[in-house]
């Protein structure tokens, strides 16, 4: 008699009692979700979303989070009552037992791999997330000096924050602030669902990824609930065929009157299909570390220390390539790619050893597709960390940056603009600070304008077009993007502000660029109206007084300037040159004297000091002031021709 025979036909698990509840309660668990999303849809404030990852802030920075307060509870519950959080309310967990029995539709049963690496990669990540931090603040306080490297701060202090002071707040406006955006969703389901149930077998994702799962194994060791034999085993061996984790139910309850195993999610399949009944689940001992104890049959393990190997390296190379990739992709997901790509590439190779590629082809195109996303992205990846790193460089710099400095960032943004998949933002907004240091305001304007689509929506983004623009000699097209930010402003209906104020002074530099007076008076003139005392808007003003004849006009407004803005050097320059034009030649070296002080540099200042001193007859003072406008700059032609004179009138 077959065993079991008196009591019917073998139920598979499919077929259970408990299955159809725990799959009742685990759609229930998605519906809630959406529900959740629907609430903050309509009422545009919710409860934020219970992200376990959040327990890694809370490590870090002290801010308790509904996530951290959900996992809490999960743990505690786990402690009582042993493992039942992941197998009936974990939606990850959900989606792989999906993907499992529809790859058992198709005719696909992967065999779980057994691997000392992809089984250590869990246990690694929990010391890493909820270990390190409290270990970094440790030697943060014992070495202050290694709170750069570690990034860790000592003055941890628990605490919470209320709604609208940030991202951890119990309850939000922004429910999706935390969260993935959809495309990274997508293929996190497709990565941690078909794909790594595919290569390494149902529950893959909870054995070798989860970290969470590694605290939940602990709390099951300690909790007194457990799945435990009340009778005689028929040895039947049902309950360990239809246990979805893997685990030799049969063995462990002979052995130890219990299961023991902590990977043991309480599904109570094993209980429904026990031929004599004689499995329940109970409080009675808790297993503590029973499941390692010497007499238990050892499972052997799938890879060759050579498999490993390779598994390692395909692991590490996935962790240095996908993690933080495009500034999109997460941890996890880069530890299931690389767990997979490990997976894919070693199944590929046995079957190359066997001479089998033609009949597991699926997972060799799989190693291949993998092993060529990992090949690609390497070189954008290299790209992305160097232009980091010179950002970063570059924004602690104390005074100029070097040149070579900003054309090799320069050189690694466009590299990673123009091999990458995903165009982060903050790209544009670094190569664009790049290009202005160079003096390469054309392809910085360009980019600016690029990133608005040929809108002023953004009008502070504008705003910088527009003076690219004006820095790379085209006012016209500072002009019209001046143009069009004023629209915007005016269609807002927003007060007049400094966006107005400062708009208008922009569209004025470059209507003065373009000799057109009036416009550009225009404008100033409303600025200085509703914005009195702004010292670039007199100058201004002042210029085009001067340049429409109004001399007198001119010089009394900047007169007022330098009394008002004493170290303002273009003031002191300009009023030279109206002093020089009226032929008072003392004031006029006193006010270039006073704009040299304040700005050695000028080389227009140099060369019209100087011209004024060799009027005067000083001669020597001359020619050292357009020797040095000469040094700053060798192109220009006035000093050059200016010297010359005086050269030739001393011999």
């Amino acid at each position: 008699m077959e065993p079991g025979s008196r009591h019917g036909k073998l139920k598979s698990a499919a077929h259970t009692r408990r299955t159809r509840w725990r799959a009742g309660i685990l759609i229930t668990v998605q519906l809630l979700m959406v529900a959740h999303y629907v609430h903050w849809r309509l009422a545009g404030k919710t409860l934020a979303p219970l992200e376990l990852n959040e327990v890694m802030h809370t490590i870090e920075l002290g801010v308790i989070t509904a996530g951290f307060l959900f996992m809490s509870a999960a743990f505690l519950a786990t402690l009582v009552f042993g493992r039942f959080f992941c197998g009936w309310g974990c939606h990850i967990l959900a989606l792989q037992d999906l993907c499992a029995a529809l790859l058992r539709r198709v005719g696909l049963r992967p065999k779980p791999i057994r691997s000392r690496l992809l089984l250590a990669i869990a246990p690694l990540t929990a010391l890493y997330m909820f270990v390190w931090p409290t270990v970094a603040r440790f030697l943060v306080h014992a070495y202050p000096s290694t709170e750069s490297v570690l990034g860790q701060r000592p003055d941890f202090q628990l605490r919470v924050l209320a709604d609208g002071e940030g991202w951890a707040s119990f309850v939000t406006t922004e429910y999706a602030r935390n969260l993935p955006g959809p495309v990274i969703a997508v293929i996190t389901f497709l990565v941690a669902g078909f794909v790594i149930v595919w290569l390494l077998g149902s529950r893959s994702f909870c054995g070798n990824v989860c970290p969470y799962g590694v605290l939940f194994r602990v709390a099951d060791g300690l909790s007194p609930g457990r799945i435990a034999i009340k009778g005689d085993c028929l040895g039947c061996d049902a309950c360990t065929r239809t246990c979805s984790s893997g685990i030799q139910v049969r063995e462990e309850v002979n052995t130890f009157g219990r299961v023991v195993d902590p990977r043991c999610l309480k599904d109570m399949d094993c209980v429904d299909v026990c031929s004599g009944r004689v499995l329940e689940w109970r409080f009675t001992k808790p297993a503590f570390f029973q499941g390692w104890r010497k007499g238990r049959s050892r499972i052997p393990w799938d890879l060759t220390l050579r498999e490993e190997v390779l598994a390692l390296v395909f692991v590490l190379l996935s962790l240095a390539v996908y993690r933080g990739l495009y500034r999109v992709v997460p941890f996890f997901l880069t530890l299931a790619l690389g767990a997979s790509t490990a997976a894919a590439v070693i199944l590929a190779h046995r079957s190359w050893r066997a001479r089998e590629l033609r009949k597991n082809r699926g997972r060799v195109l799989a190693a291949a597709l993998a092993v060529g996303l990992l090949a690609y992205h390497a070189p954008v990846r290299w790209h992305e960390f160097m232009g980091d790193r010179l950002v970063e460089h570059i924004r602690t710099q104390e005074g100029p940056v070097a040149r070579a400095a900003l054309l090799a960032l320069v050189g690694h943004l466009e590299a990673r603009d123009r091999w990458g998949w995903v165009h982060p933002p903050d790209i544009d907004v670094s190569l664009t600070d790049a290009l202005r240091r160079l003096g390469r305001h054309a392809e910085a304007a360009k980019l600016i304008e690029k990133r608005l689509g040929g809108q002023a929506a953004n009008p502070a983004l504008a705003f910088d077009g527009a003076r690219a623009w004006l820095l790379a000699g085209r006012p016209a097209r500072a002009e019209s993007w001046a143009d069009r930010i004023l629209e915007t402003l005016d269609d807002r209906k927003a007060p007049h502000g400094e966006e107005l104020w400062s708009t208008l002074e922009l569209r004025a530099d470059a209507r003065l660029r373009q000799g057109h007076l009036d416009g550009a008076e225009a404008d100033l003139r409303r600025v200085a109206d509703e914005a009195p005392g702004r010292p670039s808007v007199e100058l201004a003003i002042s210029q085009i007084d001067a340049e429409k004849g109004r001399l007198e006009e001119a010089l009394h407004r900047l007169d007022v300037l330098v009394s008002r803005h004493p170290d303002l050097a273009p003031a002191h320059y300009n009023r030279g040159v109206l002093l020089e034009a009226r032929g008072k030649k003392l004031a006029a070296i006193q006010a270039y004297r006073r704009a040299l002080a304040l700005a050695p540099a000028d080389g227009d200042a140099l060369n019209n000091l100087g011209l004024l001193l060799m009027d005067s007859g000083r001669l020597g003072e001359a020619e050292f002031l357009f020797r040095k406008a000469l040094a700053l700059n060798p192109n220009d032609p006035r000093p050059a021709r200016n010297l010359t004179v005086l050269l030739r009138n001393l011999h």
